[in-house]
Order: C-alpha cells, then structure tokens, then sequence
C-alpha cells in the first residue's frame, strides 16, 4: 500500500505542478468536504500540490491525467503497443495510454481516438474504476441515483458496480450526475477509497464545501456518514377533477392545497430502495390514516370533513449501510377540504 500510494504521490506531482501558486498553504480546500484526506495526504507526505501547499480540489482533470494517477496508484507499468490516431509518441501522455490500454481499462473511441486532453466524466471515471477492480456490471445498482436515466447505457452497468461496493457514492440529494467532469478531490479520494475503503461524508454545495463526489479518508478507520433518506423524485395529488404535480426540492411545507373531493390520492416517488410512509393528522394531532411502503404506487387519503386542513407527512425511509447511517426525510403538504359553493 505504500508503495502504491508513493506512486500516487509521483502521479499528482506532475499533474499539479503546471501552474503558479495563488494561495496560502492549505488554504484552498480548508473546510472542503475532502479536507481530512488530502491534508492526511500531505501529512504522510504522499502528496505534493502548488509551490505553497494548496491543491485546488476542486479544478478538472483530464482523461490522460486521470489515466497517470491511476496508472501509479495501482503499479500499471507494463505497455501495450498504441495507434490511436491523437496520440504521439511526443506527448507526455503517450506511455501512461499505452500502460492503461495495458491494463485494459482504457479501450477508447469508435473513431480510434482517446481524447487525452478531454475532461473526464463521472461516469467515465466510475467505468475505470469498476474494469481495474474487475468488477461485475451492475445496472441496477445504478437506480439508486434519482438521475440514473442521466447516465449512458455504454456507462450504467460500471456506475452501479462502482457505487454497489462504494468506490462512489454520489451526493446527498441522491443523485450521482453521471456527466459532470470529475474534480481532483473526487479523483484522488475514489482512488484512495478504491485502494482503502474508508468514507468521508458528502455535500451538494458548492465552493470548498461541496460540489462533489465524497471521498475516502486514509485514516485507517472506517467513517460513518449520516444523511438524508432521501430526496422524492416526483410526487402529485390526484382528486375527482385533476391531477396536479407538486414541486419539491426541499423537505418544507407546501401549503394551499384546496379541493372539493371528498379523497385524494397521492403518489410518491423515490429512488430505489427507499420506503414512503404516509401519515395524515388533523390540527389537533389525531391520526386519521396511515398507509406505508407505496413508493411508485397511489395512496388514497379519505378527506371525510370539510373546513379544516389536513397535515399529510410523507416519510421516506432507508435501510443503513455499510458506512452510511439514513436518517428519515419527512415532507408535509397541507390540503383543505373545501365545502362546494
């Protein structure tokens, strides 16, 4: 392992040493959401940024130097013989192409291209990962994402292996963004979490704070993250004379609801795996109905008395996993019986 991560080390040196320092030491992913693993990472003195420390975790990579990290990080250094078409033996990139289509992780474009100095994508980053653990393709494993519709068929199958064994687990609002270009935070620390399995908690934000794929930690112990359920994909009210779509993006209450049936029928989606509890309550807290598990299916909410509003919390439940503790998301949507004029 240390002679990997030595390795790693060489890998991130060439790739961020192009351009002049603009920071003061550290000061560029302090509070970042991968802080722990790369400050561990210049601790251990596994990791050289700019001239003064910083590393800007949140800059882009290209697909050649995503192909050189890795490349070291896993001792790729046999070399396969090339002819992609945009490749010269001249290009500093020329050997780490021919040791990742060695390595068989790199096979490249149906126009016999490999587009080295094109970003690299979430998706495709996942890919690689998934072909140098040998991993078997997962399409399903994919459909825990709400945007896993987003993510290429030639992709998907790797994506769900990468995020099954949690190389990659997306970000809190449970969507993985397949073809966003990966950052070097997010490259270095799928890397590391490939080679050592630990897990830092995610974040949606942007800036230092967010913006990424979480990353592991080579603290030597495994870290427990805490979030969301999960965030509903769709959800919409049905009564006797139409259907009407509620907009959510945060669990917050939605009120102004009216409708002249005596029932509505809610329905409820979510991503894969994720349990929809539906409870209704009047203002003074008396339970009327529960219906569970009805994620994708129709729930139907008698609304027996007209002029009062009835409270309905839609609960969404997860099972934990390995690393990941869920805690529930509850939405409330206030509907009010209104007597017909």
């Amino acid at each position: 392992m240390i002679k990997r991560k030595i390795s790693l080390m060489l890998a991130v040196v060439m790739v961020l040493t192009l351009m002049m320092p603009i920071f003061a030491f550290g000061a560029d992913y302090s509070g970042h959401w991968a802080e722990d693993t790369i400050a561990q990472w210049f601790k251990d003195d596994l990791l050289k940024g700019y001239e003064d420390g910083s590393f800007k975790p949140d800059a882009q990579i290209t697909r050649a130097e995503f192909m050189t990290m890795v490349n070291n990080a896993f001792d790729f250094t046999e070399k396969a013989e090339i002819g992609f078409r945009d490749v010269k033996s001249s290009d500093w990139y020329y050997q780490e192409v021919q040791k990742a289509a060695e390595a068989g992780y790199i096979i490249g474009y149906e126009d016999n291209t490999i587009r080295p100095v094109n970003k690299i994508t979430r998706q495709e980053a996942a890919l690689i990962i998934a072909r140098i653990k040998a991993l078997n393709e997962n399409a399903l494993g994919a459909k825990k994402f709400v945007d896993y519709n987003e993510i290429a068929t030639w992709a998907i199958g790797g994506v769900g292996a990468a995020a099954q064994e949690k190389y990659m687990i997306g970000y809190e609002d449970y969507t993985f963004r397949p073809l966003r270009f990966i950052s070097r935070a997010e490259a270095l620390v799928t890397i590391d979490r490939a080679l050592d399995m630990v897990v830092e908690v995610p974040s949606t934000g942007g800036g230092n704070t967010g913006g990424s794929n979480s990353g592991g930690g080579n603290s030597g112990g495994d870290t427990e993250v805490t979030t969301s359920a999960a965030i509903l994909a769709s959800l919409s009210i049905t009564d006797e004379t139409s259907t009407r779509s509620i907009d959510i993006t945060t669990p917050s209450a939605i009120s102004g609801i009216t409708t002249t049936s005596s029932a509505i029928t809610i329905t409820a989606i979510a991503a894969e795996g994720t349990d929809i509890t539906i409870r209704v309550v009047t203002p003074s807290g008396i339970s009327v109905t529960t219906s569970s598990a009805i994620n994708g299916i129709a729930a139907n909410i008698p609304l027996d008395t007209p002029g009062i509003d009835y409270y309905i919390e839609i609960v969404a439940t997860r099972q934990d996993e390995r690393y990941i503790d869920y805690i529930d998301t509850v939405y409330t949507v206030v509907v009010t019986r209104i007597i017909e004029p």
